[in-house]
């Protein structure tokens, strides 16, 4: 295992960034109590990993913006299949862009941006539950996902901050017949400090949306972690 990183400094405010590395994840221990009757421990091997990430930085008074791509190819994939054995022998695929952006608008006013798109694919498998999936998303890994944040800052005791959410839709199982929506949240923070004292008011999910913080599909139904509605919580803090 090894990984391998280099950067470059263009001007003062514009750098350049690449890395690749070879790594490995050994089985967990649900995974092999997981083992069938039929199987050893020593039929279970680490998942290797080799990936490459390169990308951009830009700095600025005002102006701050980063982007990033990478690859990602893991093989020796621990998955279950469809006679319920714990096998180690996928092969998946991992790509995406990640970028974040922010700017101050003025000293009283500071807007963020930053999102992800992304691509994980299974490559080579087992089937799972009878059907093949080489070439399928993996399940519950949304393509899309992101925030922006507007910040006021109306003196150093005083500010408030109103942020918006989102998640893209995701498949819920591997063979990809069954699919969440994904889902979008606005939550809002006001923040108090009076000398040695900080008080912290929070509203979230503002538009009281059904949402779930993760779901799928098993068993021949779908299973929702679901997400809190409206919800409001005062916190205070003092510092010694």
């Amino acid at each position: 295992n090894f990984q391998l990183g280099v950067k470059y400094q263009i001007n003062p405010q514009l750098s350049l960034y690449s890395r690749i590395a070879s790594a490995y994840r050994a089985p967990q221990i649900n995974e092999l109590y997981r083992l069938q009757k039929e199987q050893e421990i020593s039929d279970i091997k680490p998942e290797q990993l080799e990936s490459f990430e390169a990308g951009l930085r830009f700095y600025t008074n005002a102006l701050s913006a980063e982007l990033n791509l990478y690859h990602m190819d893991k093989q020796q994939v621990i998955l279950k299949d469809s006679d319920g054995f714990v096998v180690s022998d996928g092969e998946t695929s991992h790509q995406g862009i990640e970028w974040q952006l922010g700017y101050a608008i003025n000293p009283s006013w500071q807007i963020a941006t930053a999102g992800a798109w992304a691509k994980h694919l299974y490559i080579k498998s087992s089937p799972l539950n009878g059907v093949a999936v080489n070439g399928n998303d993996i399940d519950t890994a949304p393509r899309h996902q992101g925030s922006a944040h507007l910040r006021y800052q109306h003196s150093e005791q005083t500010s408030a901050e109103l942020e918006w959410l989102y998640l893209g839709s995701y498949f819920l199982d591997a063979v990809n017949a069954h699919k969440y929506p994904g889902h979008n949240l606005l939550n809002l923070v006001w923040q108090q400090n009076y000398d040695s004292w900080q008080l912290r008011l929070r509203a979230t999910n503002i538009g009281d949306k059904r949402i779930a913080d993760r779901a799928d599909f098993a068993f021949g139904s779908y299973r929702y972690f679901v997400g809190e509605g409206r919800g409001f919580s005062a916190e205070i803090k003092r510092y010694f």
